[in-house]
């Protein structure tokens, strides 16, 4: 829950920066966006650390390209710092390490697709 509230506070800082009266068009635009790139990636039978290591892949590939910087003691580091600890065992499993990185590519080239993240080197 901690971890969770976090990312609600980060989420919550990045769109407090945008005039008020634009606030709620870029919620419903992120929402909107999540449901047709992220949910064609989950099933049922789709483990829940499955989607935590492709969050994971996917924040990594931005932040090695230099798209994304996560401060020192920031909401988004203190809820990555909680919620790694609880992935490293998924992450020893081969299968869920290869099914989460295909994942994760899935979505980002959604995410592409939509016209974010336009000149960040595709995922391989």
């Amino acid at each position: 829950m901690r971890a969770a509230e976090h990312l609600q506070t980060a989420a919550r800082e990045l769109i407090d920066q945008a005039p008020p009266n634009a606030r709620p068009k870029i919620q419903r635009r992120v929402q909107a966006t999540a449901r047709r790139c992220v949910s064609p990636s989950v099933t049922r039978d789709t483990h829940v650390a499955t989607l935590g290591l492709a969050a994971y892949h996917l924040l990594e590939h931005l932040h090695e390209e230099g798209y994304v910087s996560i401060g020192t003691f920031s909401p988004l580091s203190r809820a990555i710092d909680m919620i790694l600890p609880h992935l490293e065992s998924a992450a020893n499993d081969e299968e869920l390490m290869i099914d989460s990185r295909t994942k994760a590519i899935g979505i980002f080239q959604n995410l592409q697709t939509e016209g974010l993240f336009r000149g960040v080197v595709p995922m391989a």
